[in-house]
């Protein structure tokens, strides 16, 4: 018999999905089988795998200790898992914390920094949190969204269970709104809210933007404000209404703006040009988040978070525009 007891963390998670991480081996099937057979327990009663559950409920697993090994794959989550996390490459930049509380965090993603693996041996915002916030059972905190590696600015991310809940609740019912500094190619002299249709092509790591829907494609709505502007170039402030994979980015370059620095979407002479003042990434920075005020959003309810630019992000704002944010 096997015997786990739910941490704080892990509070709110659904019984099932608690049970299908610790048995990673076995089928859905069987671990309903074996709770209706009461060979798997929560606080020594019969459940049904739906409930959720709270901190210091005891799970009971009667398996023999060679069919638990089987389906576990030699997992114990009763143990300090920190080492599942790869070491800290010496040139990893570290987040910003801008907020903290129990359950969330709130980070300035620097420029170069994956949000999550795009392959095995990758370090990420993700790999980051295992060491800085700890794993327990089977909970890994999580970030909530992603930014591009050469996007900075405001990331999400869950301290437990309920934390990844509310922020992911958040995130889907658009009750937090998240604004955008950039400057692109142009001038641009009023507030716009622009529509299209978004179309990934995963081949090549990047999207095409339609006036109308076509096969595939995903409706996008920008809007944007310009907060300074000369006969180049223009800083703008965005709103985006939408979330999907490189949007602003494609969006803005879809309507004569790209933005300064894009090696995918922008002008390759903008570019070069930027490159030579040590530019090596897009001007695109996660800037501005504002909660709504919910009572659902707790510690978060009505507040707004900024997370300060890169210093060249601003010292090439203040060159171009003499503008201070």
């Amino acid at each position: 018999m096997k015997e786990f007891t739910v941490s704080k963390k892990e509070a709110g998670t659904r019984f099932d999905k608690y049970l299908l991480k610790i048995l990673k081996n076995c089928g859905s099937g069987l671990i309903y089988k074996s709770l209706r057979k009461k060979n798997i327990t929560l606080n020594d009663k019969k459940a049904d795998g739906k409930e959720s559950l709270s901190e210091g409920d005891i799970i009971k697993i009667f398996f023999s200790d060679e069919t638990f090994e089987k389906f576990s794959n030699g997992n114990d989550l009763n143990s300090d898992r920190s080492d599942e996390s790869l070491k800290m490459p010496n040139d990893f930049k570290a987040p910003d914390t801008i907020y903290e509380d129990n359950d969330v965090l709130i980070l300035n993603k620097p420029v170069g920094v994956l949000s999550q693996k795009a392959k095995a041996d990758d370090y990420t915002i993700t790999e980051w949190l295992y060491e800085r916030v700890g794993m327990s059972g089977t909970f890994k905190p999580a970030v909530c969204n992603r930014l591009d590696r050469n996007t900075s600015g405001i990331i999400f991310a869950g301290k437990s269970i309920a934390g990844l809940q509310m922020l992911s609740d958040c995130l889907k019912s658009r009750k937090v709104h998240k604004y955008y500094i950039t400057v692109v190619c142009g001038k641009v002299t009023k507030k716009e809210c622009i529509e299209g249709y978004l179309l990934k092509k995963e081949a090549h790591n990047t999207v095409e933007i339609y006036k109308e829907n076509v096969p595939g494609s995903s409706f996008i709505k920008t809007e944007y404000e310009p907060l300074c502007t000369n006969d180049e170039y223009t800083l703008l402030k965005v709103n985006l209404i939408t979330g999907k994979s490189h949007q602003i980015r494609a969006h803005l370059a879809s309507i004569g703006h790209p933005i300064i620095g894009d090696g995918k979407y922008g002008l390759r002479s903008v570019n070069e040009k930027f490159r030579k003042k040590g530019l090596t990434s897009q001007l695109l920075h996660a800037y501005e988040t504002v909660f709504d005020k919910d009572d659902d959003l707790i510690e978060l309810s009505g507040k707004n978070f900024k997370a300060p630019l890169p210093a060249l992000f601003n010292d090439i704002i203040k060159n171009l525009f003499n503008y201070n944010l």
